[in-house]
């Protein structure tokens, strides 16, 4: 097995680098001691699977989709007031023992020939495993990442989200980084990075309204009480919060709806004891201009009783004055199929429930789905309603010509969409949330300005935690997202917002998705779209351009292809926007030039405990600017942003009381620039940097050194071979610089053959035996071989030598042996004749 993956990445690895070699493009495949990996910088768009260096919809490698490459660096674009991200790729191809490192991943500041410096923050993408029939592990959850090192494993995929942050004021240009790829031996890899500003900014609101359910607490989804529960807010058996964990709930409520306005995501209601507990707090929200809508709660009613009308009266008598508050309110009659279905009292509940919203709100502003378009006629729709959410689904085909017609008719005062079980196969197309491709999910908003009308994107919720046989579904311990099993998740727009507590983070935190980053992109998208049609007019080239760039040279309202035909790549998605973003860089002047604001609105009052807020909008796109009015009390200033005065302070505007105040530098933390990386016959050197964490000026820069690395040397190869009397070398190379060393190997010592007897013995002299030294031939060493025994010829002599065997036991006197009794006497006799 084994063998085969390392055959299988072998493969790969030809196979990209082929590729790369064919496109002209230097190939950034790099081998290491850990073994093989690509490392790239690629767009934000990709939903990366977690086994392959494919991206996850077409054909291409996720190679094909890196950043492309402006003055010999590869470029990231944003205008001032927008996010944008990078996506840092890491696959381990690995070596032959199949094993990863532990690897880590640094940014540097990214930072302009003036020393400004454009904000960014780090993710660890981790892999969740989508619940449809695909199966798919795809790079998903973005963790804040803090440097940490990070174990990869062969022929598996590490992605990193690096999020760019740019302010309304922020100055145009380039801004330079380098991403460094570290692992246990020291720096692994570099890619060096620019950030291109573009000199024009995003309003501050979106022009397309993208609306969820954060906590329906007053819909018919009475379940989406579970992302509470898995951050630690306890429910009483009547699913009721707990009296004392209600403060805590709020706390997580305001902070994730904030989250969400700061994407672009309009929470489809208030937290939901706002209204309740402060209502100057409440008003605020509502007049936040990043809330374009607000539903007022009637759906988990059973008709217009007396609860639901003293909810309605009590929104109505915050905002029903207030012309911008009572604008944005919309009553959702009619919630796909919530109402009798029974032919004979669909409509009468429908009409009765619409009548009686009219009557205590005259002028509401009515959504309906077009589930309803079984139900009643078109024409009673448009009667009763001013607003109609509408399946995407129902807008593909040839046969839909009169619904395309109906839904972009001028009679609706807005029109949103959801996006509808529209698929290609096995791969979801435009169910954004689970769209395998981030340009399916930009599609929608392309769409949205094709079809030229007022409205945007309804999804139904964003932070749906069912409870599945009892027990609260935990997507970090099952790794996935939750699954269909009578829930609504199988349609993917459930969950774009994970709960944090699980993975040690704060509950008021929440842990944010890739797929909700890429639905940002599109409503970029349809900002870009709608300056260039105040810049350059809808009939002009540059506008032209882009719109058949991305859907088609065919994208009247009414026609099909729009609806079916998207952007599928990446690069040409990206290449579209940079096209559209450099040219209204180009032509754009000063905001304040380029938009027609009106008049500065007061929208909230001040008092003594909250502030005020203003509005002002542009007559020509309707963008709209807000600033904080300052309490009635003494002012304690708050403040966007700052301008370095000196070496000690710096200045701000307060945007309460618009009082220039001038403040001590806040030292941030040290940050190293100018990294110099050490090696193995030199020291590296940074400087230790520290700006002012407001303004972003210098407060001090300190050169510092490194140490040298430790050399990393080979697997050593023998340069001089051992004998048996003399030592081998054995030669070390070091993997990063020319370095030797060398140390012995020990002599072989001589590999002796057998005995081989050189002399017999005999009973009189030793023999003598020699062995050879069977490696070289010429070593020779010899031993005796002991004499032999003498062999008795039965007279007691040698019969080989003669030798008398039994000297000592004859007579002296006549030379013969005596023996029995009587042997004594015959020798006493004998030595008597000897005498």
């Amino acid at each position: 097995m084994k063998a085969t993956r390392r055959i299988l990445s072998v493969l790969l690895a030809v196979v990209l680098l082929f590729s790369c070699a064919a496109s002209g493009v230097s190939s950034l495949t790099a081998m290491a001691a850990g073994g093989s990996y690509f490392f790239y910088l690629a767009y934000s768009d990709i939903q990366a699977k977690k086994n392959s260096v494919a991206q996850n919809i077409g054909n291409n490698t996720i190679y094909s989709q890196q950043l492309i490459k402006q003055n010999g660096y590869q470029t990231v674009y944003l205008a001032r007031n927008e996010a944008e991200g990078i996506q840092v790729y890491f696959h381990e191809l690995g070596n032959d023992n199949e094993t990863g490192r532990q690897l880590r991943v640094e940014v540097d500041p990214f930072l302009n020939a003036n020393g400004d410096t454009l904000p960014f923050s780090v993710y660890e993408e981790i892999y969740f495993t989508e619940p449809t029939t695909c199966q798919y592990q795809l790079a998903e959850a973005l963790v804040p990442y803090n440097g940490q090192t990070v174990e990869t494993t062969v022929g598996e995929n590490l992605m990193f989200y690096v999020e760019l942050k740019s302010a309304k004021n922020q100055p145009a240009g380039v801004y330079a980084s380098k991403v460094t790829a570290y692992d246990e031996n020291g720096v692994l890899a570099v890619r060096p990075v620019h950030a291109i500003v573009w000199n024009f900014a995003l309003p501050e609101a979106h022009y397309s309204t993208t609306v969820m359910g954060l906590y329906n607490s007053a819909s018919s989804y009475a379940g989406t009480k579970g992302f509470l529960q898995s951050v630690g807010v306890r429910f009483d058996n009547k699913g009721e919060i707990l009296e004392e964990d209600i403060p805590f709930a709020e706390s997580v409520l305001e902070a994730w709806d904030e989250v969400l306005l700061q994407h672009g995501i309009v929470p489809t209601e208030l937290p939901r004891f706002l209204i309740d507990t402060d209502e100057k707090e409440a008003a605020l929200k509502l007049a936040d201009p990043r809330r374009s809508m607000y539903f007022v709660p009637i759906l988990n009613y059973d008709g217009i009783t007396s609860q639901v009308t003293a909810k309605i009266q009590q929104y109505k008598n915050l905002v029903y004055q207030n012309d911008i508050l009572r604008e944005k309110a919309v009553f959702y009659t009619a919630d796909e199929a919530s109402l009798p279905q029974a032919d004979n009292g669909v409509y009468a509940a429908y009409s009765q429930r619409v009548s009686a919203i009219k009557t205590l709100w005259p002028g509401a502003h009515t959504l309906v789905s077009t589930d309803y378009l079984n139900a009643f006629s078109k024409d009673v729709l448009q009667k009763t309603a001013d607003m109609i959410c509408l399946n995407q689904s129902l807008l593909v085909g040839e046969n839909n010509e009169e619904n395309r017609t109906f839904f972009t008719d001028n009679k609706w005062n807005s029109v949103l969409r959801y996006d509808g079980p529209l698929r290609s196969g096995s791969m979801n197309l435009f169910i954004s949330p689970v769209s395998t491709n981030g340009p399916l999910r930009r599609c929608l908003y392309w769409q949205q300005e094709a079809m030229q009308k007022k409205g945007g994107i309804l999804e139904w919720n964003c932070s749906f935690i069912p409870t599945i046989n009892g027990k609260l579904f935990d997507v970090w311990e099952n790794n996935m997202l939750p699954p269909g099993s009578g829930t609504q998740t199988n349609n993917g727009d459930g969950l774009l917002l994970y709960p944090a507590t699980a993975i040690g983070l704060d509950a008021t935190e929440p842990v944010v998705s890739l797929r909700m980053k890429q639905l940002v992109s599109g409503m970029d998208d349809y900002d870009y779209l709608q300056l260039a049609k105040e810049c350059f007019g809808k009939d002009s080239d540059v506008y032209q351009t882009a719109m058949a760039g991305f859907l088609g040279s065919d994208y009247t309202p009414t026609t099909n292809s729009i609806y079916t035909i998207a952007s599928w790549d990446v690069l040409p998605a990206n290449q579209t926007r940079i096209a559209l973003g450099n040219a209204l860089s180009e032509a754009w002047t000063e905001d304040e030039q380029m938009h027609q604001y009106g008049d500065w609105v007061t929208v909230v009052a001040p008092e003594a405990t909250h502030n005020g807020l203003e509005i002002r909008t542009c007559a020509t796109c309707g963008a709209e600017e807000s600033r904080k009015i300052a309490p009635a009390t003494d002012c304690t200033h708050s403040f966007d942003a700052y301008t370095p005065v000196d070496a000690d302070s710096h200045s701000a505007v307060c945007t309460l009381c618009s009082e220039t105040v001038t403040l001590p530098h806040t030292p941030g933390e040290p940050a190293r620039e100018n990294v110099v990386a050490a090696t193995c016959t030199a020291a590296g050197s940074y400087d230790e940097v520290i700006r002012c964490a407001d303004c972003g000026y210098t407060i001090s820069s300190t050169t510092k050194t490194t140490d040298k690395l430790a050399h990393r040397w080979n697997g050593g190869t023998v340069t001089a071979q051992p004998t048996c009397t003399a030592a081998g070398v054995k030669t070390y190379r070091c993997n990063n610089c020319t370095a030797t060393k060398t140390e012995p190997v020990a002599a072989l010592g001589h590999a002796w053959g057998g005995w081989v007897v050189t002399k017999q013995p005999t009973c009189t002299q030793e023999g003598q035996q020699t062995r050879t030294c069977t490696r070289d031939g010429s070593h020779k060493e010899t031993q005796p071989i002991a004499k032999k025994p003498h062999t008795d010829n039965g007279s007691g002599y040698c019969k080989d030598c003669g030798a008398d065997l039994k000297a000592s036991q004859r007579c002296k006197y006549c030379g013969q042996i005596h023996t029995g009794p009587f042997a004594w006497l015959i020798k006493f006799f004998h030595s008597i004749l000897a005498i």
